[in-house]
């Protein structure tokens, strides 16, 4: 086969993206090139002819790795074959090139079989290109959609560079990618194939195609004539590899509407480990007198503090029947075993400073004890039959590793409590989705021409959008400002609508005058703040030095933090303006503008910039980036819609277990960075499991996989 074989129509010259390594040009009508030439005069097509142009069954090559040409087992032609195993990354041909001038080879070589294997070398205007000719093994070469040959076009040397991107063994056939449209020996596409193809199409022709390639923003034609292209490895994303399992069934387990991705675990299912520790049997008289002595010797003991050998959550006695004799006892606690592990050392310090406390000859001996406290207090008479100890619902608990070693604070999650907050309050639930609502909303705001409703759209951006507001709890208890609806009659709006009526006006506005009626004012702040997406940041400052809140706390001493963010990227031509990213600088704003006011409750030195005691909502798993981001900012929480797959920074799916999230964020990113130990900030993250974004009874609703199709964002990172 040939390098390039792809059907193009007459004056098609194109350099295609990335993936597409080449493709053929002025082809005419489909043109069907094989090895077994197909003569285009009539003289040529005599039998001695034919016989003298057909290709014999191998070709002899001289080259450093022993590489040969022979036919293909499955009938595409002459390929190269491997004649012994050769290492990842080895460049394996360096094939010279032969180039064709625009005019030239649309007036001669086109209509020749050079047309079945020349490519695009060089674009020098709309429909016309300096084309190349690949000499050497460079023709020779078979497609694959699973390369394991990369290749890499040297403009300065007029060579083309073959590397291998994987380790290929003894007797396998060497194979690059032609490109990733259909090639003209497959079978005829579906209808379904089809749309999906004309879809791509246009996706490629979209003049911001090029910039959601975030490595060639700033970048003309020019700037990447050396750039190194290569077919994307199968299962790697961004360099990550990704082995997602498939996404969670949301029938197969009954999730509730919107589910929290943590490592930690359910108290219910929360297993009961235990360690040992020294016991000893004392007189019930003796019992002050052994805890003054362990309060007297903590250092050693470290009875009763939160060091390497806690035993806080457990209690000093127990009384049990004598495994011999049948009669009680009152056995007391010492210590961990890993305080003082060797037992002659701690019988001996005992007889020396316990003043016969326990007896001139104590002895002390192993027993079991929790590791930690009961989680539950329906838990409790597990833990009890090991050692008596205390309940502590505190979700944080310092568990000692073996041999003393703390393994740091271990998270607990009632998953029971976590569903009811949904499934029993309609009203949080309204809350949380109206705003993925809204999210859903901007996005396609983002994406749609004409977004200003002025003719063409003003803001051409990536389907990725933010918003951030106050947790519930908080929310609710804001007043309104006057003139403003209740926040609770608010939550009744349309929230999947940004202009209109019924869609809820949110963030701040400008204050009424007395001329203007409240629904003129309250339409012209819809469109008003929909303006403030295309803002720079000064521009957002400037405006919202002439508005207000909507609601308020009460007193009215703050006012609330609303507001919507885009992925601006595209317009900015800047690679960081990520949505996350430009929801924490408008806050920013907000916090500086609150704090130049006179009021009780100004927020301390050095917080503008930061999500405290904020919610955002996200249409997608934020990407690591955005996620340490929100670390820094100390977001209370986070909710999202759709996974990120091998990109997000929330949803843990490929950790090691303990750290792993639970099966719910199987199909998201990689890690969990809201849990990372050793981070100086943690936060809550939901997800909505639900199939429609719609409330309990309802039937109507946006399928949750119609939206992922329909904001689709490639391996863009969200």
């Amino acid at each position: 086969m040939l390098l390039t074989l792809l059907t193009v129509q007459r004056g098609d010259l194109y350099q295609s993206d990335e993936t597409t390594p080449v493709r053929a040009a002025n082809g005419g009508t489909a043109a069907k090139m094989v090895e077994t030439h197909i003569p285009a005069l009539a003289e040529d097509q005599s039998p001695q002819i034919q016989s003298l142009l057909r290709y014999p069954a191998s070709t002899p090559h001289l080259n450093a790795f022993g590489l040969v040409i022979k036919d293909s087992p499955t009938g595409s032609g002459r390929g190269i074959y491997a004649t012994q195993p050769i290492a990842s990354e080895t460049l394996i041909e360096i094939s010279p090139v032969l180039l064709f001038p625009p005019a030239e080879y649309r007036e001669y070589g086109s209509k020749t079989q050079l047309d079945g294997y020349t490519f695009i070398w060089k674009r020098t205007g709309k429909d016309t290109a300096i084309m190349a000719l690949a000499l050497g093994l460079g023709s020779l070469f078979n497609h694959s959609a699973r390369p394991n040959v990369k290749w890499t076009l040297d403009y300065k040397t007029h060579s083309i560079r073959y590397e291998t991107v994987r380790r290929v063994e003894e007797g396998e056939e060497l194979v690059i990618s032609y490109g990733s449209g259909r090639m003209w020996w497959e079978p005829e596409m579906t209808e379904e194939e089809k749309v999906r193809e004309e879809e791509e199409r246009r996706r490629r022709e979209d003049v911001s195609e090029e910039a959601l390639q975030m490595g060639r923003i700033g970048l003309d034609d020019d700037d990447d004539d050396e750039e190194e292209v290569e077919s994307s490895k199968r299962g790697v994303v961004n360099g990550i590899e990704v082995k997602q399992k498939a996404g969670p069934s949301r029938s197969a387990r009954n999730f509730p509407p919107i589910y929290r991705l943590t490592a930690a675990i359910d108290p219910v299912t929360l297993p009961l480990t235990t360690q040992e520790a020294w016991i000893i049997d004392i007189p019930p008289t003796s019992a002050s007198l052994a805890v003054k002595f362990l309060h007297q010797h903590s250092s050693i003991l470290q009875n009763r503090d939160d060091g390497l050998h806690s035993t806080r959550h457990l209690r000093s006695f127990r009384t049990a029947a004598d495994p011999e004799t049948k009669k009680p006892r009152t056995q007391f606690l010492l210590c961990l075993r890993t305080a003082l592990p060797d037992r002659n050392q701690l019988v001996e310090w005992l007889a020396r400073t316990a003043d016969g406390i326990f007896g001139s000859e104590p002895n002390p001996y192993v027993a079991p004890v929790p590791v930690i406290a009961a989680p539950t207090k329906q838990r409790l008479p597990e833990w009890q039959a090991v050692w008596p100890c205390i309940v502590r619902t505190n979700p944080k608990e310092l568990v000692p590793g073996s041999g003393g070693n703390s393994a740091g604070p271990v998270l607990l999650v009632d998953r029971e409590k976590d569903a009811a907050v949904w499934t029993q309050d309609e009203g949080r639930l309204r809350w949380a989705l109206n705003r993925f609502k809204r999210v859903v909303a901007l996005a396609r705001y983002a994406i749609a021409e004409g977004g200003d409703g002025e003719g063409e759209g003003r803001l051409k951006a990536i389907a990725s959008a933010v918003h951030v507001t106050h947790p519930y709890d908080v929310a609710r208890r804001f007043s309104a400002t006057e003139g403003s609806m209740e926040w609770m009659e608010r939550e009744q709006c349309d929230w999947s609508e940004l202009i209109g009526p019924t869609a809820p006006l949110i963030g701040r506005v400008q204050p009424r005058s007395t001329s203007t009626n409240d629904k003129h004012h309250s339409d012209l702040q819809k469109h008003s703040l929909l303006s403030t997406l295309h803002m720079s940041v000064d521009e957002w400052t400037r405006f919202n030095t002439t508005t207000c809140p909507l609601y308020s706390s009460s007193p009215p001493s703050s006012g609330t933090i609303e507001l919507d963010s885009l992925d601006r990227r595209i317009p900015l031509r800047n690679p960081l303006k990520h949505a996350v990213i430009d929801a924490v600088s408008r806050v920013s704003v907000l916090r500086t503008l609150d704090r130049s006011l006179p009021s009780p409750t100004a927020e301390a030195n050095g917080s503008d910039y930061l999500l405290t005691s904020l919610s955002l909502f996200a249409l997608y798993e934020p990407c690591v980036y955005c996620t340490m981001a929100l670390v820094h900012s100390r977001v209370s929480e986070v909710y999202f819609l759709l996974p990120s797959p091998g990109r997000g920074g929330c949803c843990g799916s490929q950790l090691p277990e303990p750290n792993r999230c639970d099966d719910a964020g199987q199909d998201g990113g990689i890690y969990a960075l809201q849990e990372q130990k050793g981070l100086n900030h943690s936060f809550a993250v939901w997800r909505w499991m639900g199939d429609r974004l719609k409330m309990p009874g309802q039937s109507d609703g946006s399928l949750v996989d119609d939206l992922a199709r329909e904001f689709d964002i490639g391996l863009l990172d969200p």
